[in-house]
């Protein structure tokens, strides 16, 4: 047992690390961007009660969040060039694996930072967003300006 935690033998794994610690964080750079940009859309729909729309984000979001990520990769890496190419008549199965993994990631996390968002949105007071509408200021201004930053 004192060989597990030698420090040979964990420099000797940081080695063998240390070239993909640039793209462990490309990976989760554009992840986190990702995510919460498709976040901020789902909440919006789902905040503005578009009929239609809104029963389709919910159906997404359920199902992203109700099953393992593990098998939405498998979904996005096999089931996406299938998609591609019967529909749009696009070959992407040759695409890097890690473009897969983002849009998996990014596809899973999304739904579920979507819902904390559209709870923190609901959550302003509604006095506040009158009285920002009787200073004359937009939806969106309202949202950029006194929503988000709340």
């Amino acid at each position: 047992m004192s060989d597990f935690l030698n420090l040979e033998r964990l420099m000797s794994a940081f080695r063998q690390i240390r070239p993909y610690i640039g793209l462990t964080f490309q990976f989760w750079i554009v992840c986190i961007v990702g995510i919460t940009i498709v976040a901020l859309i789902l909440a919006a729909i789902r905040v503005k009660n578009i009929p239609i729309v809104q029963h389709i984000t919910s159906v997404y979001i359920s199902f992203m969040r109700g099953t393992p990520l593990l098998i939405q990769i498998f979904i996005v890496y096999w089931g996406l060039p299938l998609f591609a190419k019967a529909i749009f008549k696009i070959d992407i199965s040759r695409w890097d694996a890690l473009i897969f993994a983002e849009i998996g990631v990014i596809l899973n996390e999304s739904a579920f930072l979507s819902e904390d968002v559209r709870a923190a949105i609901l959550a302003v007071p509604h006095v506040q967003k009158e009285a920002a509408y009787s200073i004359g200021m937009t939806d969106f201004m309202t949202f950029i300006r006194i929503i988000l930053p709340q």
